[in-house]
């Protein structure tokens, strides 16, 4: 087996003194796991040695904000294999029946590593993602994606609330203004008609209210002076980030810097990096205007076959793991949307890997060789949980 990778550090964001962000994007205050109190078991898995918390951290007003944990049983790593028998531990004999025993081992720390990933703040809508839910199979036609999945895409990129004194709209006539056209760093806002500044209740708010930006992996929240607060949907920044190289830089793999053809490739934070058994890469692409597969065309082969090309000759340089014990997929549909390839050992698997939500980059690559409009043309399955706000989208359509 090929040498393991050296440690790397963690995806780190520091929150700033003032304001609740940081250089890098990020908005989490510092703190420890023991700052956390668990309040539920959302889900677990006896198979892949995972449980999901829902935690809270009670700040010094005393009031709770929730966040999402997950603990997961590291794998073996193979040069600590022979510890296992030769460091002392407990050894609790459980069965014993003829040439079979069974022992329940307590290994010392440095052998029975547990991974912490926390989502903090969390959204309701973090916490439903990992609760235990009904699953179900969507058949989308291209129809379907046009009438039902992209205006929902849509409609999910941006959402607006505004509270105030009542003065606000007053000020808005006194200028003869129609709306506001708004936009703050990377944050993608957009026209804000001035009937839609209107709230259903005229709620007081104090001099520094806050609003919180939820993207598909983030949450964030930022403090607005005025009487009046903005919630917007900030599109996958931490991509951004990655690609401007304005966070985990020292993480990228390789970089083809082509604006047109080019990505970046890094390592998924679901993978240690302490062993190959789970090696787990995604390539991100430059292009921000192609959201998933269905956007896919011809002219997206130079593109796509750089992603396979030189993300499989950077891996066997960097970890030694050749082309042919990869697994190299696109979901459909993707948890974010902004094009990204999954490099996974063929061994490890991998979440999301199954036939009802990953398509092989190659078969992608030959399709679209064959019809350049292929991924406009036909359907496709995917799952999605009952609770999810598309699945009913689906079901009022009744398309379920």
């Amino acid at each position: 087996m090929a040498e393991g990778p050296q440690p790397k550090r963690k995806r780190e964001e520091e929150e700033e003194k003032n304001g609740g962000t940081d250089t890098q994007g990020g908005a989490t205050a510092a703190f420890t796991l023991s700052d956390l109190r668990v309040r539920r078991v959302l889900r677990e898995s006896a198979r892949d040695k995972i449980v999901f918390l829902h935690a809270e951290r009670i700040g010094l007003s005393g009031e709770g904000t929730d966040a999402v944990v997950i603990l997961e049983k590291t794998p073996f790593q193979e040069e600590k294999i022979p510890d296992l028998l030769k460091k002392p531990m407990n050894a609790e004999l459980q069965m014993h029946n003829d040439i079979y025993c069974t022992f329940y081992l307590s290994p010392p720390p440095e052998l029975s590593e547990i991974k912490a990933t926390v989502v903090y703040p969390a959204t309701e809508k973090h916490i439903q993602k990992y609760l235990r839910q009904e699953v179900h199979l969507i058949r989308e036609t291209w129809e379907d994606y046009k009438n039902i999945t992209l205006p929902f895409i849509q409609s999910q990129s941006f959402s607006i609330q505004v509270g105030f004194l009542g003065h606000w709209c007053s000020l808005l006539g006194f200028l003869g203004l129609s709306g506001l056209w708004w936009k703050w760093k990377d944050i993608d806002c957009a026209w804000i008609p001035a009937s839609q500044l209107i709230p259903p209740a005229i709620q007081p708010l104090s001099p520094y209210s806050t609003w919180r930006s939820e993207g598909d992996n983030q949450s964030r929240d930022y403090r607005q002076a005025g009487g009046w607060n903005l919630k917007c949907g900030r599109r996958r920044v931490w991509v951004y980030n990655i690609l401007e190289k304005k966070a985990e830089a020292d993480r990228i793999v390789h970089e083809n810097p082509d604006p047109s053809s080019g990505f970046v490739l890094v390592p998924d934070l679901k993978w240690n990096q302490n062993q190959l058994d789970d090696l787990y890469l995604i390539a991100l692409v430059h292009r921000r205007e192609i959201k998933s597969l269905r956007d896919l065309t011809a002219e997206h082969l130079p593109l796509l076959r750089n992603v396979l090309q030189e993300g499989k000759e950077a891996i066997v340089k960097r970890f030694g793991v050749p082309g042919s014990q990869l697994r190299i997929y696109l979901h459909y549909q993707p948890s974010y949307q902004h094009l990204h390839v999954h490099f996974t050992a063929l061994g490890y698997d991998a979440p999301g890997s199954s036939v009802e939500r990953a398509h092989l980059l190659a078969d992608v690559i030959d399709n679209l060789a064959m019809d350049s409009m292929y991924y406009q043309k036909r359907a496709l399955t995917f799952p999605l949980r009952a609770d999810e706000p598309l699945f009913k989208k689906f079901q009022e359509a009744g398309k379920v």
